[in-house]
């Protein structure tokens, strides 16, 4: 654990320093990208941030990597496959882009290694299944033939045209206030989804009998009252998907979530170990180092001391891509 910070360095994770020699090599790296272009005098303080947290988190990769024991020439390899022919951006050396894909390939292997789950069980499923029963129901529907209108005036006035014997798509056309005006009147109403007033009714029904207007508020529509006009045309009854049909897509999404549950402690764990490992200079506080208490330090002579988070920009040089987020 460090007690201090060696001289000529930023910060220091375990016992290996970030020296300022690194730390002004990646600052104009990062500082020129167009991300940070709208920050205006703040830029250049953001961008060092970001260039503290980039170096501290590529140590506690590459030191997670050693304590984790993954195989280095396997890692080489797979660096030099990823490099082979690549040009590096503007500013950047050809050992910058080596860094970058040796960081990436370490989060990669890593994420895999912590998301290994056991497969779920049919009787989880099973269990899961009971418990959610829900989840596996299509709601009932009537197909309907439908005025939908904020004036009972209107309502009155289609079903006087219905009964001379006019078109449903011509009256939805000429009164509805609602989709069913596009559809030629047709209007599905759905168990669950539409308001209750309207989907008793509807339910109640019997196929091609004119019902309404009846009065019932329009879920997620304005305040004003709406009027429902309608004719069933078809019954569609609430189907239960039985466990045999779901049951192995059910394993998958669980097994699924297990290993997620088991990376995210895994990446808890890892930050808090290394941020308790980690100790930056006075000038150069950001989260990841355990003395950064929040809010934002004095800053010296132009550096940059923050105590919030400066690590969201550019994703060709991004702080948060040495981690597991």
């Amino acid at each position: 654990m460090p007690t201090g910070v060696p001289p000529g360095s930023v910060a220091v994770v375990g016992a290996v320093p970030v020296t300022t020699t690194s730390f002004r090599h990646w600052l104009p790296i990062i500082l020129h990208r167009p991300a940070l272009a709208g920050l205006g005098r703040r830029r250049h303080r953001f961008a060092a941030g970001q260039t503290v947290a980039f170096l501290v988190k590529a140590q506690w990769l590459q030191q997670e990597a050693n304590k984790e024991g993954v195989n280095e020439s396997a890692l080489g390899r797979l660096v030099e496959q990823r490099t082979d022919g690549a040009h590096p951006p503007s500013g950047m050396t050809r050992a910058d882009v080596t860094l970058q894909a040796r960081l990436d390939i370490i989060a990669e292997a890593l994420r895999e290694r912590h998301r290994s789950a056991t497969a779920a069980t049919q009787a989880e499923a099973a269990a899961y299944y009971a418990r959610h029963r829900s989840q596996f129901r299509s709601p009932a529907v009537r197909d309907t033939l439908m005025v939908v209108t904020h004036a009972r005036s209107d309502a009155l006035a289609a079903k006087a045209a219905l009964a001379r014997g006019e078109r449903w798509a011509n009256l939805a056309r000429r009164f509805s206030q609602d989709s069913s005006a596009l559809a030629g009147g047709a209007y599905a109403v759905v168990e669950g989804l539409q308001p209750p007033t309207l989907w008793r009714a509807a339910s109640a029904a019997r196929r091609h009998e004119l019902v309404g207007p009846i009065e019932a508020p329009q879920v997620g529509g304005p305040p004003a009252p709406t009027y429902y006009l309608f004719e069933v045309v078809a019954v569609h009854r609430s189907v239960q998907q039985p466990l045999r049909e779901v049951a192995s897509q059910l394993r998958t999404t669980l097994t699924e979530q297990a290993a997620e549950r088991a990376f995210a402690a895994f990446t808890s764990a890892y930050e808090r170990r290394w941020r308790s490992r980690t100790l930056c200079a006075p000038g150069y506080l950001v989260p990841a180092c355990r003395n950064a208490r929040g809010g934002l330090a004095r800053r010296p002579s132009g550096r940059v001391a923050h105590g919030r988070d400066p690590e969201t920009g550019p994703s060709s040089v991004d702080p948060q891509r040495n981690t597991f987020g």
